[in-house]
């Protein structure tokens, strides 16, 4: 299991990819062009962090807390985990969410999808109508490709 109090607060192009962060806390790190594929990150605390163009493909985020965190610049969650996460206030923007399974997170609670792209993403039941709910209010969807294939063009009146 790796130890993140050995890793740097800000560590760009780190190769975790596959490391064993299962319930670690490594909240308020910043992570650029980093790679986490196929990592270990079930019920790990990574809230309060940025990630910029970091790759999450594969990895197994079940659990997680991600609140407050902002995955930015193309971040890559192709097929990643993330049933159950914690996804209250988080950024996916220009985040590529295909093929990711997001049953069971709170994902009413995103404050942001924009230019993301969820085709073939899992969902359960409820996705549409939390995503979609209070909208064009609600969590912003400018330029956001939906599981189903829709694209949302113009989403992003913040309260």
């Amino acid at each position: 299991m790796a130890q993140p109090s050995e890793l740097p607060m800000t560590c760009p192009g780190c190769n975790l990819q596959g490391i064993d962060f299962n319930s670690v806390s490594m909240g308020d790190k910043r992570f650029i062009d980093s790679n986490f594929s196929q990592a270990d990150l079930r019920r790990a605390n990574l809230s309060n962090m940025y990630m910029l163009t970091t790759n999450l493909q594969g990895a197994d985020l079940r659990g997680a807390d991600l609140r407050h965190t902002f995955f930015t610049r193309s971040s890559n969650f192709r097929g990643a985990d993330l049933r159950g996460a914690n996804l209250h206030d988080v950024w996916f923007t220009d985040a590529d969410l295909r093929g990711a399974d997001l049953r069971g997170a709170n994902v009413g609670l995103i404050t942001t999808l924009e230019g993301a792209d969820l085709r073939g993403a899992k969902v359960d039941g409820s996705f549409y109508s939390k995503v979609m709910a209070d909208q064009p209010y609600g969590i912003c969807l400018l330029n956001t490709t939906l599981p189903n294939g829709d694209i949302i063009r113009d989403s992003c009146e913040f309260r």
